[in-house]
């Protein structure tokens, strides 16, 4: 068994030099899930839920936030929003409960006491909320971690479709 990942581009976008912006996520099923045949199911950007909230525009791309649910299935409490901000906007946790990171794709935020900008992969602690002094991009994911983790930028060229597999042991 393997898995098969494919990025597809337009002619146009692979003619120019581009950079491409990714943050692949493993879920790890529950125990009575790990034998379950594998699917795939294409949800169209359309479907997924956008949430406004003040200066914020989000778009639900996995499992449940803010009284908002997914149509991709997941098997276990989960959320995963992709969030566009305008200066001085106020993130908050969807769920005080759960561990959370953000990925910040453009700009700067300011969580706690410290900034974070573009490239950076950062675990909120206790009730942090997520302040953008300027205008952001980022990913909010539901992990769990044990404390904070930062992964320094790093800038990958894209040259066009490609695919990774990976044998099960």
């Amino acid at each position: 068994m393997g898995i098969l990942i494919s990025e597809r581009e337009t002619i146009e976008t692979r003619g120019k030099d581009h950079v491409l912006n990714g943050l692949q996520c493993w879920v790890a099923l529950p125990e009575d899930k790990t034998e379950m045949e594998p699917s795939f199911l294409h949800i169209n950007r359309s479907a997924l839920p956008y949430i406004h909230r003040e200066n914020i525009l989000m778009r639900l791309i996995a499992g449940e936030a803010y009284n908002y649910t997914s149509p991709v299935k997941t098997y276990s409490p989960m959320f995963y929003l992709d969030a566009i901000t305008e200066v001085g906007a106020v993130v908050e946790r969807p769920c005080a409960e759960s561990e959370t990171a953000c990925y910040v794709i453009s700009g700067t935020v300011k969580i706690g006491d410290e900034a974070f900008e573009a490239g950076q992969f950062v675990m909120l602690e206790n009730e942090e909320s997520i302040e953008t002094p300027g205008p952001v991009d980022l990913w909010c994911i539901d992990f769990v971690l044990n404390k904070r983790v930062l992964i320094e930028k790093q800038l990958y060229r894209h040259s066009g479709p490609t695919s990774k597999s990976c044998d099960n042991e």
